[in-house]
């Protein structure tokens, strides 16, 4: 059984603190903007797409136009919440493997809700808000896992 993820607007993105960044393949750029923006109230950021709007030059005999790639999106916790790389921290990555344009949520802290009630929920997996199958979940941060600091604490070699 799939439970359905906490978060489907950019309004309950907004109201957890959440920040995201749209991300261009084409130019390999992050641009960050706010989940409270008036255009942007009600819809459910799984289904709003991003153009880059970066004025490309194709050769010399070409006028420059738009990019008008699309952006991934990438749901990032607030300052205070984020756990950064190699810190101990129970957290994981959200991300659908058959929706396009891509999106992520890069930390589902273990102990924060919106997600805490979520993963307190045994033997079911999360449903995609946008195409109903389940989710890819990554886990990283625990005490036993390579590269954190709580691995490298229990499993230091000693003389």
């Amino acid at each position: 059984m799939l439970t359905p993820l906490p978060i489907r607007t950019f309004d309950d993105v907004a109201s957890i603190g959440y920040r995201i960044k749209a991300y261009s393949d084409v130019y390999k750029k992050t641009v960050p903007f706010d989940p409270a923006h008036a255009c942007l109230k009600g819809k459910r950021f799984t289904h709003v797409r991003f153009a880059c709007s970066t004025v490309r030059t194709l050769w010399t005999a070409h006028p420059p136009k738009p990019c008008t790639g699309i952006g991934n999106l990438s749901l990032e916790p607030p300052k205070d919440l984020e756990i950064l790389p190699g810190e101990v921290g129970p957290r994981a990555r959200l991300f659908c493997r058959n929706c396009w344009p891509y999106w992520a949520i890069t930390q589902a802290r273990r102990d924060v809700e919106p997600w805490k009630s979520m993963w307190n929920a045994n033997g079911t997996g999360i449903a995609c808000p946008r195409c109903g199958d389940g989710l890819k979940i990554e886990w990283s941060g625990f005490p036993g896992v390579p590269f954190s600091k709580g691995y490298e604490a229990n499993n230091s070699p000693t003389l």
